[in-house]
């Protein structure tokens, strides 16, 4: 599963500028027979030019519109957030991600952010998903990665997350709900 919401979405001269690794992940799921989504707010999905629906299709990538980029009735909400702007909060970019917990017909979904290259096989991810684990990577300033995600969809952990989301507020001195910024004992991104 890919995502965007809204910005990013130039016309390249070629698909592997706006999807520089697709190549390798149609390989990829070729090889286990999976399918490649990309999600992105309905909102949004005038953005898609011919020239981006033919990239898509080149690469049998099937676009999904989404009702949301972040979890409905949302509490917090960063007043820098501007998807036409480099700038600012990426928490749409960040939380549309989780759309993965909602695609039950399948057994496993794995998120990658456009930049990933596959380097490797990739059904292992997935079959580990499957079993109910849920896979993330740490990143430099973070104890969790938002660039990669495999889990195996679950509409109650959905649901969760959007009552989470509808329920804990954040600020920058106490995190989500209070709990300060565990796993960690620092603040971090």
């Amino acid at each position: 599963m890919l995502s965007f919401v809204g910005r990013g979405l130039q016309r390249e001269r070629q698909c592997t500028g706006w999807l520089p690794y697709a190549g390798a992940m149609r390989r990829q799921a070729d090889l286990c027979g999976a399918d490649i989504l990309l999600v992105m707010p309905e909102n949004h999905s005038s953005l898609l030019t011919p020239w981006h629906r033919d990239c898509l299709a080149e690469y049998g990538v099937q676009f999904v519109p989404v009702g949301w980029s972040t979890p409905p009735g949302m509490r917090f909400w960063h007043e820098g957030w501007n998807w036409r702007s480099q700038n600012g909060w990426c928490g749409p970019m960040d939380l549309i991600r989780l759309h993965a917990l909602g695609f039950t017909q399948y057994d496993a979904v794995a998120y990658f952010d456009r930049d990933v290259e596959f380097q490797g096989d990739v059904l292992p991810i997935l079959r580990c998903a499957a079993t109910g684990y849920l896979l993330n990577t740490i990143g430099p300033m973070s104890p969790i990665n938002m660039g990669f995600l495999a889990v195996r969809p679950n509409a109650a952990w959905l649901q969760a997350v959007v009552n989470f989301a509808r329920e804990a507020d954040f600020n920058r001195t106490t995190g989500w709900a209070g709990a300060m910024f565990k796993p960690d004992n620092a603040k971090y991104i």
